[in-house]
């Protein structure tokens, strides 16, 4: 019953001076919003990173030039990877153990066809890319042949949105046999990829590809490649095979395998990458959102202390006529835990409306996880617990004679 009187006198505290309890609580809505909203796209990045490169297969490796793969720019002209290299590993009897292997290359060019225009990245690759990466489906047409590659046709598969934006009265169908432009280069369509998920920024049903023959002679006018991509045939001997690797390419490349001039990756080790970059992107940014938190808590501090000093008589007169110094403490502590929780649930629930929005907006994924919730409803209970303890403390040890002398 005493616990329930204390809770009524608190929300009757805070209900009376509605607008200083609204401005109090405003810091922790929006550190509790900033919160729940970096968590929530930052998990959901995680785990779009993680479905992106799960997709690609477990039995692919790729090979970056550069010794501690830092970007295309960071490479210098004696690490690139040539048609020598990828030669040397499209070997069967050197290498039996990879299924299959494209060298890849990626420029960013505008297709057009006719006035109608559209930035995209021409992708170039080996005619077995869509065996390789596992999410590449052709939805009409077929993709290049080997024939392709071997004669250097002008040939491109495009993306569902070269269809949308450049053929817009035409279907996906109706586009093959028909011509687009790069480089003022004519390529005739021979396929259409299947719509892709967007992830991002990134959007690849704006891509295209062609064949690396091609593009060397015609396009990058370069027959340096941004990486290699290759299967191993059997997933239990992916380690066995990227050892066999490193050792025999650098060789070839003349270098020691601890100087080698190029970086191996498999899935796991793309997949592990990505996941800690994203882990600690998402905290740096919670770490921020909570400073938020921080000076709402010093907000309810200060305004608690306020609210003490308003009411010292009303806390004398308690003390007089039987409150003990449990009951002046319970009621401020309340009082403060009552408006953080108020302050936790408004911000939960517009922290999960701009998650979403910011998600749509972005397309970007919003994981909206039951622990990011109830996580940030504990952390605006403590914030009240440890904010509202000192003034709630100074209440309850005021001298009540003093308390109603007070003016």
């Amino acid at each position: 019953m005493r616990a329930l009187f204390i809770i009524k006198l608190a929300l009757r505290g805070l209900i009376t001076n509605k607008v200083r309890s609204l401005l109090t609580i405003l810091g922790i809505v929006i550190g509790i919003a900033a919160v729940i909203t970096l968590l929530s796209l930052g998990e959901g990045a995680q785990s779009q990173v993680t479905s992106t490169i799960s997709s690609l297969g477990s039995n692919l490796v790729t090979i970056f030039p550069g010794k501690d793969f830092q970007g295309p720019n960071s490479v210098s002209a004696e690490s690139q990877l040539t048609n020598r290299d990828y030669n040397f590993l499209n070997n069967k009897s050197r290498f039996p153990q990879i299924a299959e292997i494209s060298p890849y290359t990626r420029r960013f060019l505008s297709v057009r066809k006719g006035s109608e225009e559209l930035s995209s990245s021409v992708q170039a690759t080996a005619s077995n890319i869509n065996v390789l990466l596992e999410n590449l489906e052709v939805a009409e047409g077929s993709f290049f042949s080997e024939s392709d590659v071997v004669s250097e046709r002008n040939v491109i598969v495009v993306g569902s949105d070269i269809v949308t934006e450049l053929f817009p009265e035409q279907t996906a169908s109706e586009v093959i046999g028909q011509s687009v432009l790069l480089k003022n280069l004519s390529f005739q369509i021979i396929g259409v990829l299947g719509t892709r998920q967007v992830s991002g920024f990134n959007n690849p049903n704006s891509e295209v590809f062609v064949p690396y023959t091609t593009a060397a002679s015609r396009l990058f006018l370069s027959a340096e490649y941004g990486s290699i991509y290759l299967t191993v045939a059997d997933t239990q001997l992916v380690d066995a095979v990227v050892v066999q690797i490193e050792d025999r390419l650098s060789t070839f490349r003349n270098t020691s395998l601890e100087d080698k001039d190029f970086t191996v990756f498999t899935s796991e080790d793309i997949l592990s990458t990505a996941s800690q970059v994203t882990a600690i992107f998402t905290t740096l940014l919670s770490s921020i959102a909570g400073i938020s938190l921080l000076v709402g808590g010093i907000g309810i501090s200060n305004i608690m202390l306020v609210s003490v000093t308003e009411r010292t008589r009303e806390i004398g007169l308690r003390k007089a006529v039987g409150a003990r110094q449990i009951d002046i403490l319970g009621q401020f502590l309340v009082e403060a835990v009552l408006l953080t929780l108020l302050g936790g649930v408004i911000g939960i629930s517009l922290g999960i409306g701009l998650a979403l929005l910011i998600g749509r907006v972005a397309n970007l994924q919003a994981t909206l996880s039951l622990s990011t919730i109830l996580l940030a409803t504990s952390v605006s209970a403590v914030v009240g617990i440890v904010f509202g303890f000192f003034p709630a403390l100074k209440a309850a040890r005021l001298d009540p004679i003093v308390a109603l002398r007070y003016e």
